[in-house]
């Protein structure tokens, strides 16, 4: 996925929102070298629903799938 985003896309940056409790999310986002950049709640249907903002840059990837 990052390798499309960077090397055919030519994105500088790739974001995911994953919510705090969806743990397989947020280790697939770990794993990829994407770290959280912030934090926000959405509030729908009067359900609190907080979000991490995971990211990780060109500069910081490799094509191994890696983080540098």
């Amino acid at each position: 996925m990052l390798d499309y985003a960077f090397n055919t896309l030519g994105l500088n940056k790739v974001v995911a929102t994953i919510r705090p409790e969806n743990k397989a999310s947020c280790k697939v986002a770990e794993r990829l070298g994407m770290t959280i950049e912030s934090e926000f709640v959405k509030v729908h249907d009067d359900k609190v629903m907080p979000h991490f903002v995971y990211s990780i840059q060109r500069a910081n990837f490799n094509e191994n799938g890696r983080a540098r």
